[in-house]
């Protein structure tokens, strides 16, 4: 009797089970009842985020070779372009993939002051660095109770192309001969070729039009080594990004 009751329950829970269907994004792009049709798995499409960044060392400005001042804090901000994909595993489940070109800006500025016999000499030494990377982001993320806001997480790997660096100092106190000076002996080690940056995101995926979705989402990311060599240099990034995604049938 028991194991029989336990069978029928399995046989009813098997139906529904089996007629409830869970379209990837939560949308329902049948068109018509009476057509063949399947909800595409693979999407692909372009991605594009802006970023606010916190810096931080320290690392040592030198101005030919010999030591000035450490960095501490820094901001910037950052734009990232790039195409992207998306693999629904099943209709609560994605993986994405972004490869993109990145540009980072950052600002630094310490205050240095000497004391002579005119009183202190105080300057504002200030390091503004672009630096250009290939981005690529491999992640995952979850729907929150079957709706369209996702949760979810991944790791993005930077390779360095290219950077740019100027070095000045700025008068504060009167008593300094100049207003302002550009260190052309100025610079800092080495810049590590590869950055990797774990992040954790939020977003919302946005139905469109037949096969079309848009997902704007915030990002937090943080580098796990640094961005120059045996020195400290790290940053943590709140970014806004948005996603577009056409579907794609195999």
């Amino acid at each position: 009797m028991i194991k029989n009751l336990i069978l029928f329950v399995l046989v009813i829970l098997g139906v529904l089970f089996s007629s409830y269907k869970v379209y990837p994004q939560g949308f329902n792009w049948k068109i018509d009842s009476r057509m063949p049709h399947s909800i595409p798995d693979l999407y692909f499409g372009i991605n594009a985020t802006y970023g606010l960044l916190n810096q931080y060392g320290p690392f040592n400005l030198r101005e030919d070779f010999i030591e000035c001042c450490s960095f501490d804090e820094g901001n910037g901000h950052s734009t990232e372009f790039g195409l992207s994909a998306e693999y629904w595993y099943d209709g609560l489940t994605a993986f994405n993939f972004t490869v993109g070109y990145k540009n980072q800006k950052s600002d630094f500025v310490i205050q240095s002051e000497l004391p002579t016999r005119n009183g202190s000499f105080i300057t504002n030494y200030e390091f503004v660095s672009t630096i250009n990377y290939l981005s690529l982001n491999f992640g995952a993320k979850h729907r929150i109770y079957n709706s369209h806001f996702s949760v979810g997480g991944g790791i993005g790997i930077n390779y360095l192309i290219n950077s740019s660096g100027k070095y000045t100092e700025q008068a504060i106190s009167d008593n300094v001969p100049f207003e302002k000076r550009i260190l052309y002996g100025g610079n800092i080690n080495e810049l590590n070729s590869l950055i990797v940056n774990p992040y954790l995101f939020v977003g919302y995926d946005v139905q469109l039009t037949y096969g079309y979705y848009v997902s704007p989402y915030i990002n937090l990311a943080y580098t796990v080594n640094s961005l120059v060599d045996e020195e400290s240099w790290r940053v943590l990034s709140l970014r806004f990004g948005l996603r577009l995604f056409r579907f794609f049938n195999i």
